[in-house]
């Protein structure tokens, strides 16, 4: 592999580090917070008080967290990608063409075909996600842009993002879980992209 591919591959997986440091931060702190939106006090809670006090729970913090868990999942992809010779990197891909690509030609890195299948491919997705896509009608495809946004292309229909908030314990076990897949993804990461490092 030429050094300047294998450097441009790498700058993708440096970019989409950082997106995944992120939200495995945001992550943490959810997890520590238990993820509460319901508060019980013998005292009235104030607005100010209820908004610190639930300030990393999914209804405050999941629509962002989720975009930019996908879109470091894209980078991710691409920088995966980026170490086959016949991989032409465009500017346009859907994040499920591209996992599929990387899961067809590489099955035997199964750590990173498991993580991708997973967040990926609809049959396999989390229950909250799975729940998110089909309330909305949306593929996998479609995800990305509906966090990006409230409303479809058109801006006359309003998404629902009630699947994926309020989800207290539900939630907090979706959250561990992402967390400890980012982390496995991350290191099976950089094990496949030392084998194609220049020598």
């Amino acid at each position: 592999m030429k050094k300047e591919e294998y450097i441009k591959a790498l700058s993708f997986f440096s970019v989409s580090f950082q997106f995944f440091s992120l939200v495995q931060n945001a992550l943490r702190e959810t997890i520590d917070q238990g993820n509460e939106w319901m508060l019980v006090s013998e005292k009235e809670i104030s607005f100010d008080d209820y908004g610190k006090k639930t300030s990393w729970s999914d209804h405050q913090i999941i629509i962002p967290l989720l975009f930019n868990f996908y879109h470091g999942l894209e980078l991710f992809l691409k920088g995966l990608l980026q170490f086959e010779p016949a991989f032409k990197l465009k500017a346009k891909h859907s994040i499920e063409g591209l996992s599929s690509k990387f899961i067809k030609d590489n099955s035997k890195e199964k750590e990173l075909c498991d993580f991708l299948k997973k967040y990926t491919h609809l049959g396999q997705l989390p229950q909250i996600l799975k729940e998110f896509l089909t309330d909305n009608k949306l593929t996998i495809n479609q995800l990305y842009e509906t966090l990006r946004y409230p409303t479809d292309p058109s801006f006359s229909k309003i998404r629902s993002y009630l699947p994926i908030k309020y989800k207290g314990k539900e939630g907090v076990d979706f959250f561990k879980n992402l967390l400890s897949d980012i982390e496995e993804a991350r290191k099976a990461a950089v094990a496949y992209g030392r084998k194609y490092e220049p020598k």
